[in-house]
């Protein structure tokens, strides 16, 4: 009987898992700009119809010198779009309030988040299949990560 055991996790770690069995596969787009690298990303591309969608932006200096960035509500805006181009969601702030933030060398700093239930906007039920989150900074950087919702 040991040896069915051991044959059964041999053979997983030869054949290892498909990707499709693994529904938590990390996702990210990064954009280089100067000496910093704004990175958004999702922990997984396989969500629920009724999974809360969670997403981060975050910064990191690799220069030798602080950089200032420019925060605020008003300046990050995403939302997630069906294949036909439709908004499903969407987010961002009207507030106008900018603050400086530093970036040290080598720092990364995490400054905007995305936690909501998935949910139609528009009342209707969210249909499983293939989605875009898009994400834009200061309208100059956009983002777009692919995800599944069944």
């Amino acid at each position: 009987m040991r040896h069915i055991f051991m044959i059964a996790g041999a053979l997983i770690i030869m054949n290892g898992c498909s990707q499709n069995s693994n529904p938590i596969s990390s996702t990210s787009d990064t954009i280089k700009s100067g000496t910093l690298q704004y990175t958004f990303s999702t922990p997984k591309a396989l969500y629920g119809i009724h999974d809360t969608l969670n997403a981060a932006f975050a910064v990191y200096n690799d220069g030798v010198t602080t950089d200032t960035i420019a925060v605020g509500d008003g300046l990050f805006r995403w939302s997630l779009q069906n294949v036909a181009g439709k908004t499903i969601m969407f987010g961002g702030g009207s507030n106008n309030v900018v603050e400086r933030l530093p970036i040290n060398p080598g720092q990364r700093k995490q400054i905007y988040f995305i936690n909501q239930i998935i949910a139609d906007t528009s009342g209707k039920a969210v249909v499983p299949g293939s989605y875009s989150l898009n994400a834009a900074l200061h309208t100059t950087l956009s983002f777009s990560l692919k995800l599944s919702i069944q």
